[in-house]
């Protein structure tokens, strides 16, 4: 052989290298075709086709093309690996993705429900389903709310304010306004104007009247009370079977269901009770985490259920203190933990102050604004009852005053000309000026800021005991006699002092002779009614007609005027309405002992003497006047005692053994009798 035949067959025979797991594949090392011509791999005799024909020999070449099958299977196998390596590379870099996104969805879904367990009182689907399950029940309560379609109980006494406000007109309650106001709102987008007079208890509503609405409101807040029920002990870690419990002993209570499908106050302070506690309960489970979103979505919660309590009956005021106690407890142990500095605990405790106390307190005085500007006209003396003339004698004068009077209010009589027409008179007397200054020859007449109040009269007739001298007594119509003429006044040692001489006879309050002494003296002490002090005297306050309160002094015994709550007694002559008056030295600066002139007449003062007037009172006054009415006014107007004939254990009630209710009751009038007669209805 040739020294090139030699040098073909080394390079034909020369071992090839194939590359392993371990070492780097570079791109000329995989031909793209066995005849590529930059393959190291093919050798000079497979190039070079004269080269193999000269050898002559078939073996060479098919040595050769058995190096190239074996060549290119290698390439397959080694090309096949690096696809798998790439796979499994690229299956890795898909599972990493995928299990990122995972912890991403994770993630988002705990926080959602993390909101929803902080939002939704950590409710689960199934508690929402047995929750709106329960809501649904509880409304079947507005099913047939129209029966019975007449006045029932105390719909007599919420229609009446709700009249007041539709018609501008005094009325007065125990309770604040706010669910009268809802309820009047209510009414006048129905245009129903207060014709209606909610008087006897059982007469029937009138089609315009929209009773149906305002009952569908009253049960729509009695239905909610369930499910607040419900979500309040979750709210505090108890079972769904002791929630479902609860709610259901709320759900079929026939007193609560009663009294909600009703036009009372029970059904808003029913409401708004649960409301406070439950949103209460979840705001301490935000403690964790104060002045989050949440914490301050509850604690207005809280203040707003507080508001409704405080401002629909008067005994929602329990609820109010009981949620202030416990934020009170809650601020104390804020105080007390290590981790609170002071400028955390001022943060809790002006946000807690802010919504738990000043917003309740707006709300309140807020609804006894409206109150005040909606009830702006006293009752038509043609059309009020006997207790709308009782509760608008109850306000002071000066708040009375405020209030616009009809062309037929006034009761009072001339009895200076008896001939004339009572409604002429009434007219007339409205038209009366009271002269401002008092001065000698003044005729007046006074009256005492007690309420209902009363007029100092005196009677021709002489008690038959004691002094034996003419009788003087508060009564409480004006007539002659509750007329007295100043007939002495002077100033000693700074001391407004009067004498009154009785108008008919002529007679001196307290002597009772013409020619009176120092016995018939008064000291005059002004006063500031509303706020029962005493005024100094160097102020030099000059007495003015209905102007200026006072109390009467004895000059000589040191004893006030003191109006009593004594009737004077039945056997004496003089009618009824008369009571009797005393002269204490320890009576106290209150309105039985004050006094103010209502009536100043004189013929002799210059045309330009000032016309008197009330002094004008503000917001504050008439709203401390009202809850000085609301704590203590007589509770004359009750209603009457039931008997029926069917009566009930208690113990029938709970299995509803009993199947009927007192649903009205109203006077009737037999030709012979008045008794009051109590309706009952059965259940259905």
């Amino acid at each position: 052989m040739s020294t090139s035949d030699s040098s073909n067959s080394a390079t034909i025979n020369k071992p090839m290298s194939y590359p392993n797991e371990n070492t780097t594949t570079n791109s000329h090392m995989f031909p793209s075709s066995p005849n590529d011509s930059n393959s190291p791999l093919l050798t000079e005799a497979a190039m070079d086709p004269s080269l193999v024909a000269d050898s002559g020999t078939s073996d060479i070449r098919d040595n050769a093309l058995a190096d190239l099958d074996q060549e290119d299977e290698d390439l397959k196998d080694q090309s096949l690996y690096h696809i798998c390596q790439y796979r499994r590379m690229t299956d890795e870099r898909v599972a990493a993705t995928n299990h990122d996104t995972e912890l991403e969805r994770q993630h988002v879904k705990q926080s959602w429900q993390e909101s929803q367990h902080l939002l939704g009182c950590g409710l689960s689907q199934h508690d929402w389903v047995a929750l709106g399950v329960l809501t649904m029940v509880s409304l079947a309560r507005e099913w047939k709310i129209d029966p019975p379609n007449e006045l029932v109980m105390d719909e007599a006494h919420v229609g009446s304010a709700v009249n007041g406000y539709l018609t501008k007109s005094f009325t007065f309650d125990r309770h604040p306004p706010l669910t009268k106001l809802v309820l009047a709102g209510i009414s006048s987008l129905t245009g129903y104007q207060g014709g209606f007079a909610f008087e006897e208890i059982g007469d029937p509503y009138p089609q315009n009247l929209p009773f149906l609405y305002m009952r569908a409101t009253m049960a729509l807040m009695g239905a909610l009370c369930a499910p607040m029920a419900y979500v309040t002990l979750k709210a505090v870690d108890q079972s769904t079977a002791a929630a479902i419990a609860a709610a259901i002993l709320v759900v079929f209570d026939n007193a609560l269901t009663a009294s909600s499908r009703l036009i009372t106050l029970e059904a808003p302070l029913m409401f708004f009770t649960p409301l406070s506690l439950m949103s209460w309960t979840m705001f301490s489970k935000q403690s964790p985490r104060p002045f989050s979103a949440p914490w301050w979505i509850w604690l207005t919660m809280t203040s707003i259920g507080a508001s409704g309590v405080l401002s629909v009956k008067a005994n929602g005021l329990l609820t109010f203190l009981v949620i202030g106690f416990l934020s009170a407890k809650d601020m104390f142990n804020l105080a007390v933990t290590p981790s609170v500095n002071g400028a955390l605990w001022a943060k809790h405790f002006f946000a807690r102050n802010l919504l738990l106390v000043v917003l309740p307190v707006m709300v309140y005085l807020g609804a006894f604004q409206i109150h005040f500007s909606l009830q702006t006209h006293q009752p038509s003396s043609v059309t009020r009852s006997a207790r709308a003339e009782y509760d608008l004698d109850l306000l002071s004068y000066p708040m009375r005053d405020t209030l616009v009077s009809s062309s037929t209010l006034h009761k009072e009589r001339d009895y200076f000309n008896p001939d004339e027409d009572d409604s002429h008179q009434q007219q007339q007397q409205q038209q009366d000026m009271v002269w401002a200054d008092i001065v000698y020859g003044s005729v007046i007449r006074l009256r005492s800021e007690l309420r209902p109040s009363i007029f100092l009269h005196s009677f021709r007739q002489s008690w038959p005991r004691g002094s034996k001298q003419q009788q003087v007594t508060g009564y409480e119509y004006p007539d002659l006699n509750t007329h007295w003429i100043i007939s002495k006044a002077l100033t000693v040692h700074e001391e407004k002092k009067l004498a009154m001489t009785e108008l008919p006879d002529k007679l001196r309050f307290f002597k009772h002779e013409m020619n009176g002494d120092q016995n018939d003296w008064w000291v005059i002490e002004a006063v500031d009614g509303d706020r029962m002090q005493k005024i100094s005297r160097k102020l030099d306050i000059p007495v003015k007609a209905l102007e200026t309160a006072f109390r009467l002094k004895h000059s000589s015994l040191g004893c006030y005027l003191h109006a009593t709550q004594e009737e004077v007694p039945k056997d004496l002559s003089g009618g009824p309405g008369r009571r009797e008056l005393a002269c204490l030295k320890s009576a106290k600066l209150s309105p039985s002992t004050i006094w103010r002139i209502t009536l100043n007449d004189h013929d002799y003062l210059p045309m330009d003497t000032k016309i008197a007037s009330y002094p004008k009172i503000s917001f504050w006054q008439k709203f401390t006047q009202v809850h000085r009415l609301m704590w203590k006014k007589p509770r004359v107007f009750e209603q009457p005692n039931l008997s029926t004939k069917r009566t009930t254990h208690p113990l029938s009630w709970p299995l509803g053994h009993s199947n009927s209710i007192v649903i009205a009751w109203r006077k009737t009038h037999p030709t012979n009798q008045s008794k009051d007669r109590a309706e009952t209805r059965e259940i259905q």
